[in-house]
């Protein structure tokens, strides 16, 4: 008797330490081991969703059977009540995915067609500052003369830099010198339109001969880092001062992005000039 005692004691315990899934699994003697959807069917089971086909033994699943409305019921009551599924959780998790997955996606179908640059690359900031003939002999630029004392600030444009880069920079003056005067044109971020000697670049522009009407230009490159920069188109008369008003006037600025490297710089020529730029 107390061998058999003894036998009892240590079945009940393998009983006791043996996982439930592992009984559970094989509980429906129609899922052989060789079904496909055992484990699945056993995950149902397990987790008490399901309980069998053939009440009160329940020995068997019926993994053929259709599932009518009211077991579908049973089944998501089931699932609900034991939280075997998040359901919201879920949805979540499948969105965040979804989302990650679509994100990835758009960016690198954005780097594709950008080669692998950034938007501003590909992006170009234009402004500008013009006055001229607005009809007949009259014109809107505000300058009426360019005196010989002093540096004359004739119009200015800002530019919004979205990153590091370059600003191009061409400024041009219609106006007529006299027989004893020239006329000299630069650009410049001083709000004051200081010395010349401090124009960007050191570019300037001036007349070629006197006494007549010019168009002068003058063009410079300003390598800029992102952000918000101000330039100033300005002149002003060596000589008897100018017997006629300022007839044009313009300051065209394009930025793009390029590294300070890829600004080369060669010495030339800084006096541009154009002469019968205007039919005086």
């Amino acid at each position: 008797m107390k061998g058999r005692s003894k036998w009892i004691a240590l079945l009940s315990a393998v009983l006791l330490v043996t996982p439930l899934a592992v009984w559970a699994s094989d509980r429906f003697e129609d899922v052989p081991d060789s079904n496909v959807f055992h484990d699945d069917i056993s995950w149902l089971a397990d987790s008490g969703v399901t309980f069998g086909c053939n009440p009160p033994d329940n020995t068997q699943f019926c993994p053929s059977e259709n599932v009518t409305r009211e077991q579908m019921a049973a089944f998501m009551r089931r699932l609900s009540e034991g939280q075997v599924v998040d359901a919201a959780t879920a949805v979540e998790a499948d969105h965040a995915t979804t989302a990650d997955s679509a994100t990835e996606s758009d960016h690198a179908a954005d780097s594709d067609q950008l080669g692998g640059e950034p938007p501003t690359a590909y992006q170009t900031v234009v402004s500008y500052f013009d006055c001229g003939f607005v009809g007949g002999a009259g014109t809107n630029c505000s300058t009426s003369s360019i005196p010989a004392t002093t540096n004359t600030l004739i119009g200015e444009t800002a530019i919004e830099a979205p990153a590091d880069g370059v600003t191009e920079l061409t400024g041009t003056i219609g106006a007529q010198t006299t027989a004893t005067s020239q006329l000299v044109v630069w650009v410049t971020t001083d709000a004051a339109c200081g010395s010349f000697t401090e124009a960007l670049g050191g570019k300037l522009g001036v007349t070629s001969s006197q006494g007549a009407v010019e168009t002068v230009d003058v063009s410079v490159v300003d390598v800029v880092p992102a952000g918000s920069k101000t330039y100033r188109l300005c002149a002003r008369t060596f000589g008897t001062a100018a017997a006629k008003p300022v007839f044009e006037a313009n300051l065209y600025a394009r930025w793009t992005e390029a590294p300070p490297s890829a600004v080369t710089h060669s010495e030339g020529d800084v006096t541009q000039h154009s002469e019968g730029g205007i039919d005086g």
